[in-house]
């Protein structure tokens, strides 16, 4: 078998003890009883028996309602990794639910669904992301299971063989057939069974990225001359106030949101007025400019590259 597949079994909690624990194999166990609203099918004894062996456990939550599996919780310590979601067990409306609950928590969710189920499920899942599946098709071989995988990447794991299709099939690891333990066999990507082993190494933290740089805010080309400035009504020639020209009211307008933008209280009307002169009086206070209640060049530039402190 290519190293990147693993065969594991899963069985039900009364069968649990029918065949030998192995060491470093994988057994999905099903932690809630089949199609009731609770119960637990496997002890804190199994499950310390089969951790001392060195066997992993995958728990599998399979009640109508998959609550286990939507709260994310685990039991005995053994996590609640995948819903089972058939008409029998867990439901298609309740994997709508507990799919974006384990989403917005950051947890992957893992639905066990059978073959001729699964193209809908997956077409029912408003966001996939996060979402992967371990597909039922009794009828596949070993090679079929391991061939479909490749081709779909989000499918985790094939369940190939029962106890009546597949009798005579040895748990891996054992000397048991499946017809005397009662365990379904399944193939699934090593790189996700190996997580369920005991004292598996913990995924690598993911580097905390890098804060984006700021962006550089840059001022609008001042548009007057370097003696000009924005300022109220006056009979100087280099004044700017906004009430007599079209052109400059739309740059007394543009100085004005930018201010607005930075927090302070100022009409955007275009016309530079007492209220703007307090604010321009203001600000140059502020920022250490030369506080005459006019903007020229540098009470221009610093509009729009100085820190926001206001």
């Amino acid at each position: 078998m290519s190293s990147q597949f693993t065969e594991y079994s899963d069985v039900t909690g009364g069968d649990f003890g029918r065949a030998p624990l192995a060491k470093g194999f994988v057994r999905a166990v099903y932690l809630t009883e089949l199609g009731s609203g609770s119960g637990i099918e496997i002890t804190q004894a199994q499950v310390d028996a089969a951790h001392k062996a060195g066997m992993g456990l995958m728990g599998i939550d399979q009640t109508p309602s998959l609550s286990l599996f939507g709260s994310g919780q685990s039991k005995f310590g053994v996590p609640c990794a995948v819903a089972d979601v058939e008409p029998y067990a867990g439901t298609d409306s309740a994997a709508h639910v507990t799919v974006p609950a384990r989403q917005a928590r950051g947890q992957e969710s893992v639905l066990y669904v059978g073959y001729g189920n699964w193209a809908q499920l997956k077409a029912e899942i408003a966001d996939p992301k996060g979402v992967f599946y371990v597909i039922a098709e009794w009828s596949w071989s070993l090679a079929a299971a391991q061939s479909f995988m490749l081709a779909h990447p989000e499918v985790r794991g094939v369940q190939f063989g029962d106890p009546n299709s597949n009798p005579n099939t040895l748990v891996p690891g054992t000397n048991v057939t499946l017809a005397m333990s009662q365990q379904d066999i399944d193939v699934g990507r090593t790189d996700w069974l190996s997580t369920f082993l005991p004292n598996a190494p913990a995924p690598a933290p993911s580097p905390t990225p890098a804060p984006p740089p700021k962006p550089v805010i840059y001022a609008p080309r001042w548009p007057f001359a370097l003696d000009a400035y924005l300022g109220r009504p006056s009979p100087d020639p280099r004044c700017h106030s906004g009430y007599f020209s079209s052109v400059d009211n739309h740059v007394v307008a543009l100085w004005q949101q930018r201010m607005k933008d930075r927090g302070w209280t100022i009409s955007v009307d275009g016309r530079f007025g007492d209220q703007s002169f307090g604010v321009c009086e203001a600000f140059q206070s502020e920022k250490g400019l030369t506080r005459d209640g006019k903007v020229g060049p540098k009470t221009w530039g610093a509009s729009w590259t100085a820190p926001v402190t206001h």
